[in-house]
């Protein structure tokens, strides 16, 4: 029988702890649909990135093997591995990067087209790469499909048997605080870091973003849950900001406990922060999954949010815009990719 025409790849790979016990999932279809090999092994302790990366291998050398001359379409929802593999992001990390240059080769000079997918489309790939997690060290699925089957009934059985029950993300809304005392001037030479307060145009500010805060839930953004915390960093300027949208959101303040996560800290580097933030944002997706938390916080510590969300190379997330008083809203996921819904919206 004649190769399809073109063969697609959904893949996905996850660790227990990142680092931790990792494993992967690949599926390979034909254009119709049709499930024609399934792949999915434990490689014992590594990252969710290396994890991804050896289920992208996985379906490539199913490809290579039995589908030589068909078309590839690869479907991630990794997208730092679709940016790495496209070549417009650059990689740094010497495993990943010989992971890429081994999926390279495998591609050699086919014609291959990279997408990203939210992980909802991705759901086969995921229950493997689960399915994987949860198995012993190299334990290997290893299933070549009749190109008329649509599933099969060994993997599927063990897939719904071991792949972990889906959790719901945590809505986390950034607001950056408003115009401080500490963006206008040094007083008498002290420094305001820590306790420069908001000034009139900033509490003006974020008056104005609490409008944009009302809409979550409703209007704009009637898909994600109304917000019910806020938590606030512990500089002065940010717990101005989280009074403001406790009086505007009629919502309590809570969880002290995350102040210093979500900090600035004067002269650090952003990776430096992200581990920080990364540590606080797990927190809220462990203790409010389904909810909504505004945090008010600094622009460091929101680039970093974003970075570490989306796994964006550090060496981009100075790009990222996070103007005074500006609204980013993350649905966030610990262990799983997280969805970037609105970046820095400003009030008009």
């Amino acid at each position: 029988m004649n190769d399809p025409a073109i063969v697609i790849i959904n893949a996905d790979g996850g660790s227990r702890g990142n680092p931790g016990p990792a494993g992967y999932g690949a599926v390979v279809y034909d254009g119709e649909g049709n499930v024609l090999a399934q792949r999915a092994k434990h490689i014992g302790n590594a990252t969710n990135n290396v994890a991804e990366y050896r289920g992208l291998l996985a379906g490539l050398e199913v490809v290579a093997e039995r589908f030589p001359k068909s078309r590839v379409h690869v479907r991630l929802d990794s997208k730092l591995i679709v940016e790495q593999m496209t070549g417009r992001w650059k990689i740094k990390h010497p495993a990943m990067r010989e992971l890429a240059l081994q999926a390279r080769d495998l591609l050699s000079e086919r014609d291959v087209e990279f997408e990203w997918v939210p992980r909802e489309e991705n759901e086969a790939a995921d229950a493997l790469a689960n399915a994987a997690m949860d198995g012993a060290p190299d334990e290997e699925i290893i299933v070549d499909n009749p190109r008329d089957s649509k599933s099969n009934p060994r993997v599927q059985a063990e897939v719904n048997i071991k792949a972990q029950p889906e959790v719901e993300p945590v809505t986390v809304v950034l607001i950056r605080h408003g115009h401080s005392l500490r963006d206008q001037q040094k007083v008498d030479g002290e420094d305001l870091y820590d306790e420069a307060t908001l000034t009139p145009e900033g509490t003006k500010q974020v008056r104005q973003s609490g409008q944009i805060l009302q809409l979550i839930g409703t209007q704009e953004w009637s898909d994600l849950p109304r917000p019910s915390w806020v938590v606030s960093s512990p500089r002065q300027r940010t717990r101005e900001t989280a009074r403001e949208v406790v009086k505007s959101l009629n919502i309590p303040e809570q969880n002290r406990a995350l102040w210093e996560a979500f900090r600035d800290a004067q002269g650090a580097e952003l990776p430096e922060i992200g581990k920080r933030v990364k540590a606080g944002l797990d927190k809220l997706a462990s203790d409010h999954p389904g909810e909504c938390v505004v945090v008010a916080s600094h622009g460091k510590a929101i680039k970093a949010a974003v970075g570490v969300s989306l796994e964006l190379p550090e060496t981009v997330w100075s790009q990222l815009r996070t103007p005074l008083a500006s609204v980013t809203i993350l649905k966030y996921r610990a262990q799983a990719p997280s969805e970037l819904v609105a970046l820095s919206v400003i009030s008009s």
